[in-house]
């Protein structure tokens, strides 16, 4: 137990890199994904892509642009 408490701070500034580092590389880019996707179909909606080459055309643009805008 004394090495613990010696130790505390260590272990802690472990835990925050560590919850940091799942948020960055795991949460981060999920939540991203989620807007993007989101955007791009109301987007497809309102503009009414029916032609399923533009449609995917239409995906495949405005998703690069949107992960690229957030950095991913």
């Amino acid at each position: 137990m004394e090495k613990i408490k010696e130790y505390r701070g260590i272990i802690i500034l472990i835990l925050i890199i560590i919850l940091g580092a799942f948020y960055w590389y795991e949460l981060r880019p999920r939540n991203i994904i989620r807007e993007c996707n989101e955007n791009i179909y109301k987007l497809m909606i309102e503009n009414d892509k029916s032609n399923s080459e533009v449609n995917r055309n239409f995906y495949d643009f405005n998703y690069k642009v949107c992960t690229r805008k957030h950095n991913l």
